[in-house]
């Protein structure tokens, strides 16, 4: 979960959305690569790539996040890209809302759940607060929808 707050006296931020993640997946998993379910759990070598990583990372100064990610991150980090740099999902109305929060206002989202982007404003305070798996929701939280893909494309509406 993300708290924002506008700090920037006269302008607003303006966020845009497609809307939640089920929605999105359920439109374009195929496209995004995650229509099959994803192994989410690291075996062997993933621990393994890990650990050399955090070693890396201590040795060098950098920070383990720069060189090292989850198998999650990963698929997240795929609808992110796919998001961002397909003309064709940007220019798709379906479940667009543009949201503009005010000078000196505060919010809070679950930004792995909901399809964001800013497109208007700076000057923001965010801090992130990580959620239990366990205190989530139940089987609709994005890994779980993630980790049964297949599940997720089964379950697109019909055309």
């Amino acid at each position: 979960m993300r708290v924002f707050t506008n700090v920037n006296p006269t302008a607003p931020r303006v966020w845009t959305t497609k809307g939640d993640i089920l929605s999105v997946l359920q439109r374009y998993a195929d496209q995004v690569g995650v229509s099959s379910p994803v192994a989410l759990a690291q075996g062997p070598f993933g621990k393994f790539y890990s650990a050399l990583s955090r070693g890396l990372g201590s040795l060098t100064g950098l920070a383990t996040t720069a060189i090292d990610t989850s198998p999650y991150d990963r698929a997240m980090l795929r609808l992110h890209n796919f998001m961002k740099h397909t003309p064709a999902f940007q220019s798709d109305e379906v479940g667009h809302e543009e949201l503009s929060f005010p000078p000196f206002s505060t919010w809070l989202v679950f930004t792995d759940a909901i399809s964001h982007a800013c497109i208007r404003g700076q000057f923001a305070f965010v801090d992130t607060f990580v959620i239990p798996r366990e205190n989530g929701p139940a089987g609709s939280a994005p890994w779980q929808l993630l980790e049964r893909g297949g599940a997720v494309r089964a379950a697109q509406p019909r055309a």
